[in-house]
């Protein structure tokens, strides 16, 4: 990803993943005890927004709508914005970004943050042109 990219030409694509969890609501663990991960099913899912913010700690800021590209496996993705754009483009900075993904639910109230503890770090390079 460089400073500048926007719309379809390299949009972010993710995969969402959540603890699976028994009949009994216990994670299930694997190796090591670490949570086994599965793909979240987002069919009953309103919207899928991320957020980003510079690890240097200033205000995060929240993507536009992402698109579903399939519920059931968790796969969204979201056009970057450019410059045109209502609320500028969304690549304008080059760094490092600390990034969490946020759904909103039909049928339950609040939001589910992923992933649940930490962030993604999302690496946007400089242009080598003008």
């Amino acid at each position: 990803m460089k400073r500048n990219d926007w719309g379809e030409v390299s949009p972010l694509r993710a995969q969402l993943f959540e603890a699976e969890v028994d009949e009994d609501g216990d994670v299930v663990t694997g190796d090591g005890g670490k949570p086994v991960m599965i793909p979240m099913d987002l069919t009953d899912a309103e919207a899928v927004h991320f957020f980003f913010a510079p690890k240097a700690g200033e205000p995060a800021t929240k993507s536009g709508a992402m698109t579903f590209v399939d519920r059931p496996t968790g796969r969204v993705s979201y056009p970057w914005k450019g410059p045109e754009d209502e609320g500028g483009a969304d690549l304008a900075n080059a760094g490092t970004f600390k990034l969490e993904f946020e759904v909103t639910w039909k049928s339950k109230a609040g939001e589910t943050g992923v992933p649940t503890e930490g962030w993604y770090e999302l690496k946007v390079e400089e242009d080598l042109g003008p």
